[in-house]
This record gives C-alpha cells, structure tokens and sequence, in this order.
C-alpha cells in the first residue's frame, strides 16, 4: 500500500516542479535520526536546515537566514 512518506516524497516532487521556493526544517533530535527531512528536502530541491526548536522565533529566524541567501 502507499504509505505517508510515498506521498511526502510524491508532493515534495511536485514542490520541486513548481515555482515555489521551498525550505525543510529539520528538528530531529535523539541519538537516532531516520534522515527523513534530509529526504524530503532533496526531493523538493530545498534546503534543509537544522532547528533545535520549533519555538516561533527559531522559526522565524531559520526562514529570515534563507530568504537573506
């Protein structure tokens, strides 16, 4: 059957085909990470970017960075 990463992975491609321009936050913690924003983010040809928190103002940061590039 088709499972909720297929489809990540499936929307994530039609990110990439589109004009939008797309970013991934990563906020993984633990000793194991599965790498699945890493995955996602090259197939929507985005950047990832590590967040320790997804406290408003980390948010708002790791965006400003990555409009600023």
């Amino acid at each position: 059957g088709d499972d909720g990463l297929d489809r990540a992975l499936d929307v994530a491609r039609r990110i990439a085909a589109s004009p939008v321009d797309a970013l991934v936050l990563d906020c993984e913690t633990g000793t194991v990470r599965l790498g699945l924003a890493d995955r996602l983010a090259e197939a929507m040809g985005a950047r990832c970017v590590e967040v320790t928190s997804l406290e408003p103002a980390t948010v708002v940061s790791a965006i400003a960075h990555h409009v600023a590039r």
